[in-house]
């Protein structure tokens, strides 16, 4: 277990340094082709295909452990500081003057719905990186094949998988969240610059096209919403 937080945080501090570092170690593999001599002949034993475990990294299920872990202290601070909020407002409550200019439209319900919502996000929490990580594998699949670079399933799993150690921000309390998604992109970055090999404008293409895809998405929706006004 301690090993591989130390192995989390490390990606997390030094993801170029450590996707150099696989695609190293999958390349000194030949790419699973090995070859014996006999008789002078050269045989291949074929392609070579190492599973999460056997090849040592990270695992999915692992990095997703580690990453709930961070969630769940998340989610302590959050009930705190509800809970400051909730006796905040309590104390503004007993004086009228604050309760004229602060406390309309603010219940105590609300705070209780909050607290419903980070537990249902706990609770769900596997089903939201899951989805995370097929995302994002089906976008860098798709590039991989656009712009014809050499497709390694083993690679492409470890950039997402080890994209998950952007959860460390959780432990930075308010800017936490802020911090885990622009971290999660920059350790994509660095995953599809060092171990898959694409080139800066390449990994940046990548990076944004989620917000290209929003955009599309958004004006294809725009488009449709204008002619049926017109139809009207």
């Amino acid at each position: 277990m301690k090993e591989l937080f130390h192995k989390y945080i490390n990606i997390f501090f030094h993801p170029f340094i450590s996707h150099d570092e696989l695609r190293q170690k999958r390349n000194n593999m030949d790419h699973g082709h090995v070859l014996s001599m006999v008789g002078g002949t050269e045989f291949s034993r074929g392609t070579v295909v190492l599973d999460e475990a056997e090849s040592g990294e990270v695992t999915f299920t692992e990095a997703l452990g580690v990453s709930w872990v961070f969630m769940m202290i998340k989610t302590v601070y959050s009930f705190f500081f509800i809970h400051i909020g909730i006796h905040f407002f309590s104390y503004l409550g007993e004086h009228a003057e604050f309760k004229k200019i602060i406390l309309p439209g603010i219940q105590v319900g609300s705070q209780k719905l909050s607290l419903f919502i980070i537990l249902l996000e706990v609770a769900l929490f596997p089903v939201f990186v899951w989805i995370y990580v097929k995302f994002w594998s089906v976008i860098i699949r798709f590039f991989t094949n656009l712009f014809e670079t050499p497709n390694s399933e083993e690679g492409l799993r470890q950039v997402v998988n080890y994209s998950l150690s952007s959860h460390f921000f959780y432990l930075i309390p308010i800017f936490g969240e802020l911090g885990k998604h622009v971290s999660s992109l920059f350790l994509i970055f660095a995953g599809l610059k060092k171990n898959l090999g694409f080139n800066n404008l390449q990994s940046l293409l990548v990076i944004i096209s989620p917000l290209i895809l929003f955009m599309i998405s958004a004006l294809m929706v725009f488009l449709t919403f204008m002619v049926m006004i017109g139809l009207f």
